[in-house]
């Protein structure tokens, strides 16, 4: 078939190729491309797989099945096959791995992660979202790290049948450990989402250095070590929020001074939110965000009063 020396370019091609993402039948009408021709083929499959909403897809490159709601080996990986998935894996930008999906089974990810043999898996992915699910047979896919991410979102997703048994600090210790033993260790990762329940603190934390935004579902404040004083090791830090809902304050908390942090979010009543920003320092705070504040209207002057006398200089 001839085609115009136009349609010959890749570069135009994935421009093309990629406006289809926001159609309904993006997939079946990028896959049909890659069917066209040759010249197409290229192309087509790299915005096909730039972006995934599963891990389902690669997967099932490899000879596994569905047993107990959880992805499973049934025989041993062809050197074919792991070619097949690396080749597709090199392709992806963004991958979300989110409840709504199987997981895998511990054998699984473990025999992925020898298979490579230390190789970088994803060397283009540049947003990872995913979900730890609390089961004994699940273990954290660590070969989904690479030193190019720059937005990396964590959640939790708790199964029943393990009595909601808390997995999240040994998992993150895990996925940091991962991240910051990479050749690149973490310069790239900007944004970093942690919506788990964390009880520790990690040390590994102050090796993202370049982190701009820090997005938790909670925070532990307490004079022990935690991730609350762990904050000024950040010196790039601009975007906070998190939750204090549950939060119980004990006297005598030493304060946190965060010289770059532009932008704080908080979630909770005003008079534990007044608690924490008396801990705060921020000369460049810009914008303050208090979500679901509750309390007597002696909370909200208090808190009125506290944000005006601490931050007025920046956010007025």
């Amino acid at each position: 078939m001839a085609f115009h020396p136009v349609l010959r370019s890749n570069d135009l091609l994935l421009t093309i190729f990629g406006m289809f993402v926001d159609q309904f039948h993006r997939n079946s009408t990028l896959a049909a491309c890659a069917l066209c021709c040759r010249a197409w083929r290229e192309p087509a499959e790299m915005v096909l797989w730039s972006e995934l909403s599963s891990h389902t897809p690669l997967l099932k490159l490899l000879p596994v099945h569905e047993v107990d709601w959880m992805f499973c080996l049934q025989r041993r990986i062809t050197s074919p096959e792991f070619g097949k998935f690396k080749k597709f894996a090199r392709r992806v930008r963004e991958l979300t791995v989110d409840d709504t999906t199987i997981p895998m089974h511990a054998s699984l990810s473990f025999c992925i992660s020898h298979l490579s043999n230390g190789e970088i898996l994803f060397p283009s992915l540049r947003r990872l979202d995913f979900t730890i699910f609390a089961s004994r047979d699940y273990a954290s896919p660590l070969f989904f790290l690479s030193p190019s991410i720059v937005d990396l979102r964590v959640r939790t997703y708790f199964r029943p049948i393990d009595g909601g048994t808390n997995w999240n600090d040994s998992y993150v210790g895990a996925l940091f450990d991962v991240l910051g033993a990479s050749p690149k260790g973490t310069s790239g990762l900007r944004e970093l989402t942690l919506f788990v329940e964390l009880t520790r603190d990690f040390p590994q934390l102050a090796e993202f250095k370049n982190l701009r935004g820090l997005r938790l579902r909670e925070i532990h404040i307490s004079k022990a070590s935690d991730l609350f004083h762990q904050l000024p090791t950040l010196p790039n830090l601009a975007d906070l929020s998190f939750s204090v809902q549950n939060l119980h304050l004990a006297d005598g908390i030493d304060g946190v001074r965060l010289r770059s942090l532009e932008s704080l979010g908080i979630l909770g009543p005003f008079s534990t939110v007044t608690k924490v920003l008396h801990l705060l320092s921020a000369p460049k705070l810009e914008t303050l965000d208090v979500s679901e504040g509750s309390g007597t209207m002696l909370d909200w002057r208090m808190f009125f009063t506290t944000v005006t006398t601490r931050f007025s200089p920046s956010l007025l």
